[in-house]
């Protein structure tokens, strides 16, 4: 999917296998596929928990938490895919996408206030985008008991589980947000709509409410850009592609493997470019069997993608 994150205009959407209509070619940049009965977003919500720590208190910016490799929460231990990582702040921890930094994170800010930012970024949303209503779908949301734990705080909302689900579309709704300033925009499909016969033409109308502070749009965008400097969103030749390199902001995610009902993982990259002023925002998604997960470059796709659209006039 590639947004306009100013006024929610779709520019492109394309699914592979290509759609025709049957039941096992959906459109999976607005509804799962029958290749899998769970699409979690997995590291992508760490936007909106640090989203959602910034407009409680700009100060957690700061925040640092120590990760060791493996965190007990209750009966539950959570490892760093990543780590350990020892003490860091939450641009190092976005940068290597710590799992154990996040789930301290989140039960910093709180069930309430990170389920009320996931609403409010686009996700659980279902688009009224001009397709018929059968190719759109809501993905899916935690409830506020499931976020009554510090588990299920982290399971959540640090690791996208499977009660956190999105489709693409939804995550590049959700990115449009860091992008233009800190404004939802709901997604345009339709160029126009006549709604008299002969009548005039009208373009829908942008949708754009205002839902975090500039300030924390503005730090977001620079957590995430770090990722792609210095980070995990940037595993690409920065040399064959410099544009991307130095312009894109970016996350990534990667589900657990073994998703019913076919043992696929859902493999995420998404961001935005030039990072100070967006005019893009990209998101890549993958259905993958375990086995292929060296053989899908998610964060190389973006960056061609990244490179072609910059030489647009």
């Amino acid at each position: 999917v590639v947004m306009d994150p100013e006024n929610g205009d779709i520019l492109a959407m394309c699914s592979r296998p290509p759609i025709q209509g049957a039941e096992n070619q959906q459109n999976r940049a607005t509804r799962k596929s029958p290749n899998v009965n769970l699409q979690p977003l997995a590291s992508m919500v760490k936007v909106v928990t640090a989203a959602a720590a910034l407009e409680k208190d700009p100060q957690l910016i700061n925040a640092r938490f120590s990760c060791s490799g493996t965190l007990t929460l209750g009966a539950n231990t959570f490892e760093c895919a990543h780590g350990p990582h020892g003490e860091e702040d939450m641009a190092a921890a976005m940068a290597n996408s710590c799992n154990l930094y996040f789930a301290q994170l989140a039960a910093e800010v709180g069930g309430k206030e990170l389920l009320a930012m996931a609403k409010a970024m686009g996700l659980g949303r279902k688009f009224n985008i001009g397709l018929p209503a059968w190719e759109v779908e809501a993905g899916h949301l935690p409830e506020l008991k499931d976020l009554a734990t510090s588990a299920g705080l982290a399971n959540n909302f640090a690791m996208g589980g499977n009660k956190m689900e999105g489709t693409p579309l939804q995550v590049a709704t959700m990115l449009s947000c860091v992008a233009n300033g800190g404004y939802y925009v709901e997604p345009r499909l339709l160029l126009a709509v006549n709604q008299d016969p002969g009548g005039p033409l009208r373009t829908p109308a942008v949708k754009r409410e205002r839902i975090m502070g500039t300030t924390t749009a503005q730090l977001l965008a620079r957590m995430m850009h770090m990722a792609v400097a210095a980070g995990s969103a940037g595993s690409f030749n920065h040399s064959s592609y410099p544009y991307a390199a130095s312009a894109l902001a970016a996350k990534t995610g990667t589900s657990d493997a073994g998703l019913p009902p076919r043992n696929y993982q859902i493999r995420w990259t998404g961001g935005f470019f030039p990072w100070r002023n967006p005019k893009y925002v990209v998101v890549y998604m993958a259905e993958v069997p375990y086995q292929w997960k060296g053989k899908v470059h998610r964060e190389q796709i973006v960056a061609e993608i990244v490179e072609s659209l910059a030489k647009l006039k």
